[in-house]
């Protein structure tokens, strides 16, 4: 870009002339920010221009909610345009889908809603995403003074509410304190449908007034956020230059997956609050997109050794990444963007979705993953007995990697070892 520094001839530099925020000086990613060397923001714009460098528009959006929100349904009327309903089926873990939507590459990834699964998030949040948190304003009551017991819906109490906002919004803050958020509200139909006649706790609101209580109940509580730490105003503001807000985005959209209302707002709303992304902005070198569509098409592995990848990095004539700065620099950004995985010895992870399993072998709200578990640890619940791990981990895409798998629950605080009382691990 003609507004940043050429570093194509550069020899010599006085490091001390270079801004900290590397991105006030070169066109590079804001990751390059934290941690970086210089001499691999140098490597790495040098690339960019003797090899080629290219755009690519490609964000996560992480749909969070409790189990029975609405979350796949969400998805699928997004992808297909089309309701499917998913009542009966419960997401274990995590489901991937791809979509393209002006330009921009989505990967949604749709989280199961059992509380068990919550604390494994954040090995998967990453700066490059968008957040919507799935809220069912309704719930299902069984009338017990009719012989049917005949079905019917209320709205949740405010304080209900706000438990589950607060569930998600929270470990949103404290791991991705300024990606963008939206709030979904689900079953919009529903919730317009409620009547004096259907509802007792209800008895005072009619329809409408059933809906514009739950919408003033979430401006209330996105008003009470925007006080702190987080702007509500339009994504589109967002985007413009001159209306640049540190805070964190926060947007709200109802919607229903059944007849598709309010489908267009939601589209335009995350195309919004996408576009508003600094990151979309930079180019990346060629050699990198390369690199990492080899990775995922030539290679089927679910890792790497560290030897493999730098064998590979370096002798494949498409991206040859002779200089170790730009190896390290492609392991950083494609890790901190959740396109791979980096494991204690080393080992890169190619396809981290799959990461799930590891995480769903051990933390689990499947009954026959439970059944597993009870008879590997002799019916003891809570434990992971380290001479087990093989029959705990033991898809074949896991093997020789038992141990690495091991710290990485340690390091996301998702396992602690114990150790018995002469200070010796009990394991």
């Amino acid at each position: 870009s003609s507004g940043y520094l050429n570093l194509v001839n550069l020899t010599k530099l006085n490091s001390g002339s270079i801004p900290k925020n590397y991105s006030d000086a070169f066109d590079v990613p804001p990751e390059l920010n934290r941690r970086s060397k210089i001499q691999e923001v140098f490597s790495y714009i040098r690339e960019m221009n003797l090899n080629g460098k290219k755009a690519v528009k490609r964000i996560k959006v992480m749909v969070l909610g409790e189990g029975e929100a609405g979350k796949t349904t969400l998805i699928r009327r997004l992808f297909r345009d089309e309701y499917i309903d998913g009542l009966n089926e419960r997401t274990d873990g995590v489901e991937i889908n791809r979509m393209e939507l002006e330009g921009i590459d989505y990967n949604f990834w749709d989280f199961g809603g059992q509380h068990v699964y919550l604390n494994s998030h954040s090995l998967f949040f990453s700066r490059r995403t968008i957040f919507l948190i799935a809220i069912n304003p309704v719930l299902v009551r069984v009338a017990t003074n009719t012989s049917a017991g005949k079905p019917f819906f209320e709205m949740k109490s405010e304080a209900m509410i706000r438990r589950e906002l607060n569930l998600y919004y929270n470990t949103i803050q404290t791991y991705a304190p300024q990606s963008p958020v939206l709030i979904v509200s689900t079953h919009g139909d529903i919730l317009t449908s409620i009547n004096t006649s259907s509802s007792s706790s209800s008895s005072s609101n009619g329809p409408d007034e059933c809906n514009r209580l739950f919408e003033s109940q979430i401006a209330k509580y996105m008003s009470e956020l925007s006080s702190v730490n987080v702007s509500t105003t339009t994504a589109t503001a967002a985007a413009d230059d001159n209306n640049k807000n540190d805070k964190q985005q926060l947007q709200y959209v109802s919607i229903d997956s059944k007849s598709g209302a309010g489908f267009a707002n939601f589209k335009a709303l995350l195309s919004q609050a996408a576009k508003a992304q600094e990151y979309l902005r930079h180019e990346i070198p060629s050699s990198f997109e390369n690199l990492l569509n080899y990775l995922h098409s030539k290679t089927d592995a679910f890792y790497v050794t560290s030897q493999e990848f730098h064998v590979i990095a370096q002798q494949q004539p498409e991206f040859n990444l002779s200089d170790e700065n730009l190896r390290s620099t492609f392991l950083n950004l494609y890790k901190q963007w959740g396109l791979i995985h980096l494991l204690s010895n080393g080992e890169v992870v190619l396809r981290p979705q799959e990461l799930t399993q590891v995480m769903s072998s051990v933390i689990t709200a499947n009954s026959i993953t439970k059944e597993k578990l009870k008879r590997i640890n002799s019916g003891e619940r809570g434990y992971l007995y380290h001479d087990r791990l093989e029959e705990v981990w033991d898809a074949p895409v896991f093997a020789n990697l038992q141990q690495s798998l091991l710290k990485l629950l340690h390091d996301y605080k998702l396992a602690f070892e114990i150790f018995n009382e002469n200070g010796v691990s009990a394991g």
